[in-house]
Order: C-alpha cells, then structure tokens, then sequence
C-alpha cells in the first residue's frame, strides 16, 4: 500500500507538497516518529486485540489516509497558478521558451517541469494595472499573485520588495516545487497513514506469515514470501516517480489507497484469526477442506475459552 514509497520519499512528497528542500527533511520526522511509535504499538495490540482486527482496521485507515493524501496534491494542482513566461533573452532562452509559449495555460507546474523557476510578487490588487499588462485576470476579488516564468539564472533579480506603480510587492522565488496552500493537509494525511499502517500492516503480515505454513515447508515458504516482498517493494519504490509524472502526484496515491481497498476485501473473506492458536491449530483454519476459515477460526477459539 506504499509504505516503502512514503518512508523512501518522505521528503519529496513534502517537496512535491510545496515544503522548501530544508523544511521538508525537518517535518519528514513526524511521520517517522509516528511510525516508530505506531510499530510499538502494534507489539503491544498483535496478542491482545488479535491479528484480523488489527490488519483490517489498518487497512482501512491507510485506505483513507491515502485517499486524504490524494486529495490535498489534487487540490494543490488546481491551486497551479497562472505565470506569464519572460521570453527576453537571455531569461527565456534557458527555459524552452518556444515549447511553453504553445501552451493554453501556462501554470507554475509546468514552469518548472521546463526547468525554469518562477518569480512571484504577492499581495497585487486585480484593478492593478500591471495585472492587465500581464493578461491576468483582473476580474476576480482579493490579492492576486503576479507570477514570471523566467531562467534560473534570473533568481538573484527576484528578491526583497518591489514598489511598482504604488503597490508593494514581495518577491519570492520558486525553482523546486509551486507555492501549496494544502501542503499542511498533506502533511496531515502523512501522519494518519503511518499512525494507521504501523499497528497493523507493519506486524501483522510478518506474524501471520510465520504462522500459516506446515512446518515442513515453512522455511522455504517464509524466504520465498520475503523475497516477494522486497521485490514488490524495489517495483513500487521505482515506479512512484513514474507514476507521479505520468499520472499526477494525486492520482498514484488514489490507486495506492485502491490497492489498500482490494487488500480489505481479501484479507475480510480469506484471513482467519490466529490469536492465541498453537501452531498445529493454525494449520487447521488453512487446511482447504474447510471452506470458511474465519469460522473454523472463531470455532477453535470458542473452544479453546470454554
């Protein structure tokens, strides 16, 4: 469900989030602290609350937890605000001028996928006549970001305040990520899917999968699980940023949490509980003449209690 990609990239996502390079390897810490607390936890619970509640409770919180973290990028790449492109020499010859220049909206997004960065003075009234010089739209109500696509190399000029017909402008300059009003709720939605995944997902597969094999085969059956995790992990870790490009940011965490959906179906019809069962036992809830394992499960367990 992309644990491997949260925990790899954890400061890119903020990154992608609109979190400067430096506060994102800062904030990435919660999320971590979460987990490490959150895996504790699920150590504590495993024996007490039992394996299927704990997974499918886990499923299900990662489940919105990604759809949560969905949503914030899908919000902040609506919030891609209209730049204009500087194509002076030289600030717009470093920056693909002639490939932006064809678009029918230029945002900051796509600014920056061209290698250019952008230069942002906040706080522009719409009745300004700058805006309209620019072909922004003076239309709507409120402060208005005046944005310039422009090189690299102009980054130094984007700097301090800038007084231009009356109005007081702050500078900023965004070369890595777009300015995110929602990049707090991702970081939100980071922090719920590691508190959701460390109780149940991190546990409860490895304590399941020590369980369920007959003991003549499960050495090779526990490697054999293991190699297929770490390969699915290599997979889904070199594949996010493909996905990120191809998809959008938003879009790849939507179909994590689809796959954290589809792992709530199976494991809901197919995984037994296996608290408090010796190991002879937990072979009989797997044994595939008995069509119901989660209630030869809940039958062993009566009759153990009584």
């Amino acid at each position: 469900c992309g644990i491997n990609t949260v925990m790899y990239f954890t400061p890119t996502i903020l990154q992608l989030a609109g979190y400067s390079t430096a506060t994102a390897v800062t904030v990435s810490l919660a999320p971590a602290a979460v987990n490490m607390l959150g895996s504790l936890l699920g150590v504590f619970l495993i024996e007490r609350a039992g394996r299927r509640p704990l997974l499918l409770s886990s499923l299900a919180g990662v489940a919105v937890a990604l759809a949560l973290l969905g949503w914030a990028f899908h919000l902040g790449g609506e919030h891609n605000i209209q730049v204009t492109l500087d194509q002076t020499p030289p600030h717009g010859e470093a920056c693909k001028a002639s490939e932006l220049a064809s678009l029918t909206y230029l945002g900051c997004n796509e600014c920056l996928t061209a290698g250019c960065g952008v230069c942002i003075a906040d706080r522009i009234p719409h009745d300004n006549g700058i805006l309209r010089s620019m072909g922004l739209d003076s239309a709507a109500s409120g402060p208005t970001p005046l944005a310039m696509c422009m090189s690299n190399i102009s980054a130094s000029s984007c700097a301090g305040t800038l007084i231009e017909e009356g109005v007081p402008k702050h500078l900023e300059w965004h070369s890595g990520v777009c300015p995110n009003p929602y990049g707090f709720l991702s970081l939100v939605a980071l922090v719920l899917y590691l508190a959701a995944f460390s109780p149940g997902l991190s546990p409860v597969p490895w304590a399941v999968n020590a369980e369920m094999y007959p003991q003549e085969v499960r050495g090779a059956a526990v490697g054999a699980a293991t190699t297929t995790n770490w390969v699915s992990n290599f997979i889904v870790s070199q594949t996010f940023l493909y996905l990120t490009a191809e998809l959008g940011v938003g879009m790849t965490f939507w179909l994590y949490a689809s796959v954290a959906v589809l792992g709530f179906v199976i494991f809901g019809l197919a995984l037994p509980e296996t608290k408090g069962l010796s190991l002879e036992q937990v072979q009989d809830l797997f044994d595939s003449s008995k069509p119901n394992p989660h209630a030869v499960g809940q039958t062993i367990l009566r009759e153990e209690s009584a």
